[in-house]
C-alpha cells in the first residue's frame, strides 16, 4: 500500500471519528424514549465497526514492521465486527 494510500485510510478513519460524535450528538436531541434509546444501539455497533477498524490497521502496520516492512506498503484487509455489542455509547473508542 502506497504512503497516500495510509493517510487516505486514516483520513478515512478520522471521518468516521467525526461521523460518529455528529450522529450521538443528534441522536441525544431526540426526546427519550425507545426511538433515542433504538439509535444510540445502532450507534454503538457503528463504533465498534470503526474501534474494529482501527484495531486492524494497527495490527497490520504491527505485522509489517515485525516483517520488516514499512507500515506504508502494507495490504489492506478487511474486518468483521459482526456480533460485537457496544460496551457503552459514550466511552471512548480504543486504538
Amino acid at each position: 500500500m502506497s504512503e497516500g494510500a495510509v493517510r487516505t485510510r486514516r483520513t478515512e478513519l478520522l471521518e468516521l471519528d467525526d461521523m460518529f460524535h455528529q450522529l450521538v450528538e443528534t441522536a441525544l436531541k431526540l426526546a427519550p424514549g425507545v426511538e433515542r434509546h433504538n439509535e444510540l444501539v445502532a450507534i454503538g455497533y457503528f463504533r465498534e465497526r470503526i474501534a474494529a477498524m482501527k484495531r486492524a490497521e494497527a495490527d497490520r502496520a504491527r505485522a509489517d514492521v515485525n516483517r520488516g516492512r514499512k507500515a506504508s506498503e502494507a495490504r489492506p484487509r478487511r474486518v468483521s465486527a459482526r456480533g460485537q455489542k457496544p460496551n457503552s455509547i459514550t466511552s471512548t473508542p480504543e486504538p
